[in-house]
């Protein structure tokens, strides 16, 4: 596999002037986000009720790969017999909001 350093690669390719430009966020941006993670603390309250998450997790810090690694936790304490599958269905709700408000985070972000 070819990277940009090799030199059959270099051959063919410019070299890259690249520079970083670092924007502050405007106040619309802080209000939204700010907008966002209250719109989280619901679904993660469930969560966390049903000791899946932390109850010291804040909105801001969680992320796709804490929610997947939850579900893992889940479906290993459904299979242990130690989490009903009643609550499967409220779980994979809440789930799938904090997965869209995540998405809609990064995206503003």
């Amino acid at each position: 596999m070819f990277d940009e350093e090799d030199e059959e690669v270099k051959k063919h390719t410019h070299e890259k002037n690249i520079v970083e430009i670092i924007v502050e966020k405007e106040d619309n941006l802080h209000l939204l986000e700010k907008h966002l993670l209250a719109l989280m603390e619901l679904p993660l309250a469930f969560l966390k009720q049903c000791k899946l998450i932390s109850p010291n997790t804040k909105a801001q810090f969680i992320n796709q790969m804490t929610l997947l690694t939850m579900m893992e936790d889940m479906n290993k304490r459904l299979a242990e017999g130690t989490f009903t599958q009643e609550m499967t269905s409220p779980v994979y709700t809440r789930n799938s909001v904090l997965m869209s408000l995540i998405h809609a985070k990064k995206l503003l972000l």
